[in-house]
Protein backbone atom coordinates (compact mmCIF):
# COMPACT_ATOMS: atom_id res chain seq x y z
CA UNK A 1 0.00 0.00 0.00
CA UNK A 2 1.57 3.43 -0.88
CA UNK A 3 0.33 6.48 1.06
CA UNK A 4 0.34 10.07 -1.58
CA UNK A 5 1.29 13.06 0.48
CA UNK A 6 -2.46 13.73 1.39
CA UNK A 7 -3.12 10.86 2.85
CA UNK A 8 -4.78 8.66 0.20
CA UNK A 9 -3.76 4.90 -0.46
CA UNK A 10 -3.61 3.22 -3.39
CA UNK A 11 -2.26 -0.65 -3.22
CA UNK A 12 -0.40 -1.82 -5.92
CA UNK A 13 2.62 -4.48 -6.47
CA UNK A 14 5.93 -4.77 -7.64
CA UNK A 15 8.97 -6.96 -8.41
CA UNK A 16 12.06 -8.15 -9.80
CA UNK A 17 12.23 -11.10 -12.02
CA UNK A 18 15.19 -12.66 -12.46
CA UNK A 19 15.99 -15.44 -14.71
CA UNK A 20 16.57 -17.68 -11.47
CA UNK A 21 14.33 -15.71 -8.64
CA UNK A 22 11.91 -13.31 -7.90
CA UNK A 23 12.86 -9.93 -5.63
CA UNK A 24 9.91 -8.16 -4.19
CA UNK A 25 9.65 -4.64 -4.31
CA UNK A 26 8.55 -4.43 -0.11
CA UNK A 27 9.21 -1.13 0.88
CA UNK A 28 9.48 2.13 -1.33
CA UNK A 29 11.94 3.60 -1.72
CA UNK A 30 13.97 0.33 -1.77
CA UNK A 31 17.69 -0.01 -2.61
CA UNK A 32 19.20 -2.05 -4.36
CA UNK A 33 22.69 -3.37 -4.40
CA UNK A 34 25.12 -6.80 -4.84
CA UNK A 35 23.88 -8.16 -2.27
CA UNK A 36 20.15 -8.51 -3.30
CA UNK A 37 21.91 -10.47 -6.26
CA UNK A 38 23.96 -13.21 -4.88
CA UNK A 39 23.14 -16.38 -6.30
CA UNK A 40 21.85 -14.87 -9.27
CA UNK A 41 24.78 -14.02 -11.04
CA UNK A 42 28.58 -15.18 -11.10
CA UNK A 43 30.81 -13.86 -8.64
CA UNK A 44 32.37 -11.94 -11.48
CA UNK A 45 29.82 -9.99 -12.52
CA UNK A 46 28.66 -9.29 -9.05
CA UNK A 47 31.68 -7.55 -8.24
CA UNK A 48 30.58 -4.79 -10.89
CA UNK A 49 27.68 -4.24 -9.17
CA UNK A 50 27.76 -1.31 -6.19
CA UNK A 51 27.23 -2.61 -2.47
CA UNK A 52 23.73 -1.18 -0.55
CA UNK A 53 25.60 -1.98 2.78
CA UNK A 54 29.35 -1.13 4.59
CA UNK A 55 31.02 1.97 4.77
CA UNK A 56 31.02 4.42 2.23
CA UNK A 57 28.80 1.72 0.31
CA UNK A 58 25.96 3.63 -2.23
CA UNK A 59 23.65 1.16 -3.24
CA UNK A 60 23.16 0.41 -7.14
CA UNK A 61 20.28 1.89 -7.34
CA UNK A 62 16.53 3.10 -5.90
CA UNK A 63 12.76 1.87 -6.50
CA UNK A 64 10.37 4.46 -5.36
CA UNK A 65 6.90 5.89 -6.53
CA UNK A 66 5.62 9.09 -7.78
CA UNK A 67 2.29 9.41 -6.46
CA UNK A 68 1.82 12.39 -8.39
CA UNK A 69 2.26 10.55 -11.56
CA UNK A 70 1.12 7.28 -10.61
CA UNK A 71 3.88 5.23 -11.29
CA UNK A 72 7.01 3.52 -10.02
CA UNK A 73 10.36 5.48 -10.40
CA UNK A 74 13.86 4.62 -10.73
CA UNK A 75 16.98 5.94 -9.92
CA UNK A 76 20.78 5.03 -10.25
CA UNK A 77 22.58 5.85 -6.43
CA UNK A 78 25.67 7.00 -7.73
CA UNK A 79 27.21 3.18 -8.20
CA UNK A 80 30.79 2.80 -10.29
CA UNK A 81 29.61 1.05 -13.35
CA UNK A 82 26.17 2.64 -13.85
CA UNK A 83 22.46 1.43 -13.97
CA UNK A 84 20.61 0.60 -17.37
CA UNK A 85 16.65 0.83 -18.14
CA UNK A 86 15.72 -0.54 -21.59
CA UNK A 87 19.28 -0.09 -22.38
CA UNK A 88 20.04 3.64 -21.18
CA UNK A 89 22.41 4.19 -18.73
CA UNK A 90 20.84 6.37 -16.21
CA UNK A 91 23.26 7.09 -14.11
CA UNK A 92 23.02 11.00 -13.07
CA UNK A 93 20.03 11.50 -14.86
CA UNK A 94 17.61 11.82 -11.81
CA UNK A 95 14.53 9.84 -11.02
CA UNK A 96 13.01 8.27 -14.33
CA UNK A 97 9.72 6.48 -14.61
CA UNK A 98 9.20 2.87 -14.65
CA UNK A 99 6.31 0.53 -16.41
CA UNK A 100 5.60 -2.93 -16.46
CA UNK A 101 7.90 -5.02 -18.61
CA UNK A 102 10.93 -2.68 -18.58
CA UNK A 103 14.62 -3.85 -18.21
CA UNK A 104 16.91 -3.09 -15.53
CA UNK A 105 20.69 -3.94 -15.74
CA UNK A 106 22.48 -3.29 -12.37
CA UNK A 107 26.05 -2.46 -13.92
CA UNK A 108 25.12 -3.74 -17.72
CA UNK A 109 25.74 -7.02 -15.93
CA UNK A 110 22.74 -8.71 -16.72
CA UNK A 111 18.87 -8.16 -17.27
CA UNK A 112 16.15 -8.14 -14.46
CA UNK A 113 12.13 -7.70 -15.56
CA UNK A 114 10.20 -4.52 -13.57
CA UNK A 115 7.12 -6.04 -13.32
CA UNK A 116 4.00 -4.09 -11.80
CA UNK A 117 0.48 -4.20 -11.51
CA UNK A 118 -2.37 -3.43 -9.19
CA UNK A 119 -2.28 -5.96 -5.90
Amino acid sequence: MIRGPGGETRVVTAMLQTPSKTIPVSTLPQRFGREDFVGIVSSDLLATISRREGPGAKAQFTIGYDYAQGTFVIWDDGSTNGTYLNGEDIRGRGRRPLKNGDIISPANAFNIKFISGPA
